[in-house]
């Protein structure tokens, strides 16, 4: 059986990633990395603003609200499909800590973090498949059809991702 704390855990770590920013926010630097160069591109930088520097957590906590729903969903199928559910939940919280550190992190220890937050979504995701890999099926009919509600909320975080997730790649 579940307890109280081992469901709201994930939402603590969340939390903990937007109190790392709001402690830092005056001593980090004036432009805020929005999105990391990969093979040699230089990194996008934006003006820092609350928008900039918590964007990133606001991101993972529509990701989160989204793999909530989910995990409801699947209450009722074996416990491995909750278990998959459940894990990218808990990836996606730490992964927002860790990028919260990073934010907050001058130059090459931001770096560092880059590159646990990077390992940290790898496994989660390698975990999380591993779980269920004997019911990928399961994993699929499980979803079922989704309630009006669901399927509201759902269309709403996903509208949301994209305005706070995409749109302002293509602003800076």
């Amino acid at each position: 059986m579940q307890t109280v704390s081992g469901k709201s855990a994930p939402w603590f770590i969340l939390t903990m990633a937007f109190i790392v920013l709001a402690v830092f926010y005056p001593s980090l630097p004036n432009e805020i990395v929005v999105t990391r160069g990969l093979f040699g591109s230089p990194d996008t930088l934006a003006p820092k603003s609350l928008f900039t520097v918590f964007r990133v957590p606001l991101i993972d906590a529509i990701c989160a609200a989204a793999l909530a729903i989910l995990i409801r969903r699947f209450s009722h199928a074996g416990s491995d499909l909750v278990g998959f559910w459940r894990i990218l939940l808990y990836t996606a919280a730490c992964k927002t800590l860790l990028q919260a550190i990073e934010i907050a992190s001058p130059g090459q220890i931001a770096n560092v973090f880059f590159v646990l937050t990077l390992a940290l979504v790898l496994t989660g995701i390698f975990a999380a498949f591993y779980l269920v890999r004997h019911d990928l099926k399961g994993l699929y009919n499980g979803l079922g059809k989704f309630s009006v509600g669901e399927s509201l909320a759902l269309a709403v975080l996903l509208i949301a991702y994209l305005g706070i997730g995409i749109v302002p790649l293509f602003i800076y």
